[in-house]
């Protein structure tokens, strides 16, 4: 099974400093230090929501990130296609690995590896 989609990266409306998705990276990557991590939902999406990513902090060391990719454009029957994923991470090295991985990959649309 394969699947593929663009996305258009840009300013996100739901990350907490209304970052593109590079600043959105390097804020969760720096937020990890804080003594307990952060308490909410740090979330960012694309500008037509077809990449969306959401992370969480449990406070002991570990970011869940949940990365859903879904069809472009608009879904007004609710039948278009969506996947979803959940990846959990170090909050240390895992987290600033993926944050320059995505900085990357948003910046140039090449393959960090």
């Amino acid at each position: 099974m394969a699947a593929a989609t663009a996305s258009g990266f840009g300013p996100s409306r739901t990350c907490s400093r209304n970052a593109r998705g590079t600043s959105a990276a390097s804020a969760w990557r720096a937020d990890w230090r804080a003594p307990r991590g952060w308490k909410d939902v740090r979330t960012w999406h694309s500008l037509e929501r077809e990449l969306a990513l959401d992370a969480r902090h449990d406070g002991r060391g570990h970011v869940s990130l949940g990365v859903t990719l879904r069809k472009p454009g608009p879904d007004w029957d609710g039948t278009a296609w969506s996947a979803r994923a959940v990846f959990m991470l170090e909050a240390g090295e895992e987290m600033a690995g993926f944050a320059a991985d995505l900085t990357y990959v948003i910046s140039t649309g090449g393959d960090p590896a």
